[in-house]
């Protein structure tokens, strides 16, 4: 049985790298980001400060290189948990997954906002995870370069809130989606 698990993860982390959604974020989202980013200083000047903005953008880049070394660990996480409670929902619950009818995506993306929250609010709340979290609200203006303030290691305890997701059935490909589509929601609340 162990071995049967320790094979079928390394089976599932071989497939992460051929997932579309891994390098979405820097290839497409990334400098959509900056481009607005450009245009909101060039609008309000008096919302940037130089060396705080640059800051932003250095805690910026350690929050992605973070992301990008975790991000193939997350993601075989959720693969390898879909995988694992497979049997337990057909035999207990009559389906193997939720699939991707759009009121199943309807219902991932309610759940990832309702994940977000709850990761959000103990942030606030833990100092362990404040600690993490706080880089995020150290800017002393507020403009879109706080969106992608992150702290470095938010990306070690995040993923926690999202475990259910893939045990009751939702599709990897579907949290990692909804979370792509989250996050570019969330940069839009700091303008």
């Amino acid at each position: 049985m162990a071995f049967d698990l320790v094979q079928e993860w390394k089976e599932l982390v071989a497939q992460v790298p051929e997932l579309p959604i891994q390098d979405f974020g820097l290839t497409y989202i990334y400098p959509v980001f900056v481009v607005l980013i450009i245009i909101e200083y060039l609008k309000a000047k008096e919302l940037f400060d130089l060396k705080e903005t640059l800051s932003g953008f250095v805690i910026a880049a350690g929050a992605t290189v973070m992301r990008l070394l975790t991000n193939v660990f997350e993601i075989s996480v959720y693969l390898f948990l879909f995988a694992w409670a497979e049997p337990f929902r057909e035999q207990y619950l009559g389906y193997d997954s939720l699939g991707f009818a759009w009121y199943i995506w309807l219902i991932a993306a309610i759940a990832d906002d309702h994940n977000f929250y709850w990761h959000h609010r103990l942030s606030h709340n833990i100092r362990l995870l404040w600690a993490a979290h706080l880089p995020h609200h150290s800017a002393r203006t507020f403009n879109l370069t706080v969106s992608i303030r992150n702290g470095w290691f938010i990306t070690l305890y995040k993923p926690i809130f999202w475990l259910w997701m893939p045990l009751v059935g939702f599709e990897p490909i579907m949290i990692a989606s909804v979370l792509i589509f989250n996050a570019m929601y969330q940069f839009f609340l700091h303008s």
